[in-house]
């Protein structure tokens, strides 16, 4: 019966005369045969598919130790691939055998990330590609991003596995606790009855677990230049720089991830970086042109497949920025923004994660309307919440009277409504701080008197991504 590894096809009749030359060549028909196969000691502990990289970073190579004329679908191989060799472009190809190299994709179509290919990595043939399946290497990170990606963002092509995202854990967390959120959130304000209360409220705003990562990543291409959705990031701060704090910004972040237009993630670490608002356009400085007053500036980090920069840009999508002078740096992440004010220098911030601390500004002074009116608020348009470090309603009445003022993210409807007052003497006041508001309209709450004696006084004093 014929077979892959020996065909007896001229079988010895009986009483035939053996001759050494036709037994010696029998053997060696078998022994050819066996050559085909791994060793019995490959076999007995599984590696007859396990070999280390004979090629190049980017280009992969194996020989096998039995013999490979064709790939078939389904075969598998586990491929030991040095640091050295670490995947530095996501478009690569595996060579078994001499048989030719094919590309490597996830099992979704996707090209692998770039600094994934490391350590032993399985890899199964699909009838086209090399489907890289895992690596052992990776799984601690995809762990924790499937444990703290952010409730709003999905978790990475990699991590997913098999070419698939979906949310993380605290995303279902998170949308199961936002109506008790909401109340809490109310009922804090209503509990506070002094501006002090801002101080702890914009501390306790700012606190997230060190090991937390936050991301952004919607879906696909869309993350990549969604408007405002920070880039993923562990411990990531922005803030003034110490020595020149009106036109130098700080980021750092233990890690970051970017992406490009294709989808295709690098995960930055140890970022350090300074962007200069005065500096000549260019990375570390402005997209183009000079500074503008008056203006936001967005805060990108960007990545050329070997230098980690920073830019600052008027727009706060990666297709509106100007890369004329960022020739190269493909791959970019959102993390925060700054203003610059009517005379030349950055107003005072400091982010933590998702959360900005910024200067006191009032947004209304005196507001006395009876119907529901829009307060344009200094935060960046990118920013989803506001922190209120001022919110006080004054009597006006001249004698004692009920005085409210409510707050609403909306126009119709007067959506999430924060009250402040109550019963009071004239000239007496009810302040209240460190209240977060959700921002519908961008830049923008509403706000409504009970009576035309009352004065409104509100200000802001930071914001949320």
């Amino acid at each position: 019966m014929a077979n892959d590894y020996f065909d007896n096809f001229t079988r010895l009749e009986k009483g035939t005369k053996a001759r050494a030359e036709s037994v010696n060549s029998l053997f060696d028909q078998v022994e050819t045969g066996l050559d085909k196969l791994p060793s019995e000691n490959a076999l007995n502990r599984g590696t007859h598919n396990y070999k280390a990289n004979t090629g190049a970073a980017n280009a992969y190579a194996a020989t096998l130790s039995h013999i490979s004329v064709s790939y078939a679908t389904g075969q598998e191989v586990d491929l030991l691939i040095d640091a050295a060799d670490i995947n530095t472009l996501a478009a690569c190809t595996l060579d078994v055998s001499g048989i030719g190299g094919i590309s490597i994709k996830y099992p979704g179509g996707s090209n692998p990330a770039i600094g994934d290919l490391v350590g032993t990595c399985k890899f199964r043939y699909s009838g086209t590609v090399w489907h890289f399946i895992s690596t052992a290497v990776n799984q601690p990170a995809y762990a924790e991003e499937w444990a703290t990606k952010a409730e709003d963002d999905l978790i990475s092509t990699a991590a997913g596995g098999d070419g698939s995202t979906d949310y993380s854990s605290l995303h279902h967390a998170a949308k199961s606790s936002s109506s008790a959120s909401a109340a809490s959130g109310s009922a804090g304000a209503a509990a506070s009855s002094a501006s002090a209360a801002s101080g702890s409220a914009g501390a306790a705003a700012l606190s997230e677990s060190a090991a937390a990562v936050s991301a952004s990543d919607a879906a696909a291409t869309a993350d990549f230049d969604s408007h405002g959705i920070l880039a993923p990031y562990k411990n990531l701060i922005i803030k003034n720089n110490t020595t020149n704090p009106t036109y130098q910004v700080d980021i750092d972040a233990d890690k970051i991830i970017v992406e490009d237009s294709s989808s295709n993630r690098v995960s930055l670490s140890s970022v350090n970086l300074t962007a200069d608002l005065n500096a000549t356009a260019g990375i570390n400085a402005l997209d183009t042109g000079s500074k503008a007053n008056s203006k936001w500036y967005h805060i990108w980090v960007i990545y050329n497949g070997t230098t980690t920069a920073s830019l600052l840009s008027l727009s706060s999508t990666w297709a509106g920025v100007t890369k004329t002078n960022i020739s190269g740096y493909t791959y970019a992440g959102y993390v925060g923004a700054i203003y610059n004010d009517s005379g030349g220098a950055l107003e005072e911030i400091y982010q933590r994660g998702k959360n900005v601390l910024s200067e006191l500004k009032l947004e209304l002074n005196s507001g006395g309307l009876t119907t529901v009116t829009p307060i344009t608020l200094e935060v960046p348009d990118t920013a989803k919440k506001a922190i209120l470090g001022r919110a006080f309603v004054l009597n006006s009445t001249g004698g004692f009277s009920t005085c409210t003022t409510k707050l609403s993210s909306k126009s119709t409807g007067l959506i999430g409504i924060i009250e402040i007052g109550g019963g009071m003497a004239d000239s007496e006041s009810v302040r209240v701080g460190g209240i977060e508001i959700e921002l519908i309209t961008a830049q923008t709450i509403y706000y409504i008197n009970n009576t035309a004696s009352v004065g409104t006084y509100i200000g802001t004093s930071g914001w949320s991504y």
